[in-house]
């Protein structure tokens, strides 16, 4: 080995060692920029740990490096031949410095992962969870409970926890008028109908940049057609909950975890194998619209006896039905007269009207329950004639 081999080698190795220094310094720059270092403890052992694995690599290389050199310098090229031997050599010169580019690749990898964490728990996705579980069961505490056990500093609102139980027309219907005034990047968890042995959890990515969590039952099937699907996975992950799925209901054991992990920066694509595409599962719903007739579904009937349908008010347009004017409705058989007005105040205590209700037509019946009247529930089907 020539004085010209040792000097390059001894610049390779003091490169090595100033590329070492500035990675550690950003490690420890980004664990101490960190606006919570609580949420980021466990990605600041992950750096501790491999800090103490490269510390240990070079410090056992610097002292190879130094004997070496240190003999290098003392008895030449011949004097090393005799002294150490080629297989000694070989790794030196090329196992050795393969090694520590390996440990320089691990920590730059590292770092990504941390600065990956640390814009997670800085952007702190919202999470906002809709059950069937009822306003005084204790199974959305535990939810909740289950998400802040995994971000302590997550970011949580429900729209509602009084679905009616197991209806999975309305939990689609509530899904989709809730959640289409959330901001970009909103988590969504939908829980109706028990899971497990019923149905798969899934994980849907709309066009619209939110992220909806529930089970495969149609649950998602609104929110899929209002915004259009990117990507769709079964969760099954490890890393997010148990290996078997046989539980009844899911929310502590799927989609408590999921959500919390997501809204920490957890990768939507390793959640579980992605679908080629999101299947619907929800009986076709009747919408057709001409010009003077429509043939429509009842969507939800709320708390009032109100009827929301699936009549929308640019529908309205295409069917020339304006303000103050009657049409006929038969719903399930049973035929009404109703007027379009503005508010249900417009026509007298007991009548029936009709409404547009957040941009969609409504029957109801000023201070009154049309749908308990009418016999009607959810997926009950109609149709319109409009008078001239």
């Amino acid at each position: 080995m020539s004085q010209k081999t040792t000097s390059e080698l001894g610049v390779a190795l003091a490169h090595l060692r100033e590329q070492f220094d500035e990675l550690k310094g950003k490690l420890d720059d980004k664990i101490k920029l960190s606006a919570d270092y609580a949420s980021l403890q466990q990605v600041h052992q992950l750096s501790a740990s491999i800090q103490d694995r490269i510390e240990r690599q070079f410090r056992n290389s610097f002292i190879v490096a130094g004997i070496l050199l240190t003999i290098l310098g003392g008895v030449g090229y011949f004097g090393m031949q005799g002294f150490v031997s080629s297989a000694i050599k070989e790794r030196f010169d090329t196992n050795l410095l393969n090694e520590l580019n390996g440990k320089k690749a691990e920590a730059e990898e590292a770092l990504k992962s941390i600065h990956s964490a640390a814009s997670a728990v800085q952007a702190n996705q919202l999470i906002v969870l809709q059950t069937d579980y009822g306003s005084s069961s204790p199974y959305m505490g535990a939810l909740k409970g289950k998400i802040y056990s995994i971000n302590p500093h997550a970011r949580i609102d429900v729209t509602t926890a009084d679905v009616q139980a197991l209806d999975v027309l309305q939990a689609a219907w509530v899904l989709e008028r809730s959640s289409q005034s959330y901001p970009k990047n909103t988590i969504f968890v939908s829980i109706t109908e028990p899971g497990g042995i019923i149905t798969s959890p899934i994980a849907v990515l709309t066009k619209n940049g939110h992220i909806y969590l529930g089970h495969d039952n149609g649950s998602l099937d609104l929110v899929v057609k209002a915004y259009g699907d990117v990507a769709t996975y079964a969760i099954n992950s490890p890393d997010i909950s148990p290996t078997e799925y046989n539980v009844l209901f899911g929310g502590l054991e799927v989609f408590g975890p999921a959500a919390g992990r997501i809204s920490l920066g957890f990768d939507l694509a390793k959640i579980g194998p992605k679908r080629s595409a999101y299947e619907p599962r929800l009986q076709e719903l009747i919408h057709k619209i001409t010009d003077g007739k429509a043939d429509g579904t009842i969507m939800n009937v709320d708390r009032f006896g109100n009827t929301n349908t699936n009549i929308s008010k640019y529908d309205m347009v295409t069917l020339n039905l304006r303000y103050d004017q009657q049409f006929a409705v038969a719903i399930n058989d049973k035929p009404v007269t109703l007027v379009l007005k503005r508010t249900y105040a417009d026509v007298a205590k007991g009548d029936p009207v009709a409404v547009v209700f957040d941009n969609y037509l409504q029957f109801a019946i000023n201070f009154g329950d049309f749908a308990t009247k009418f016999g009607i529930r959810p997926a009950s089907r109609f149709s319109i004639s409009k008078f001239n």
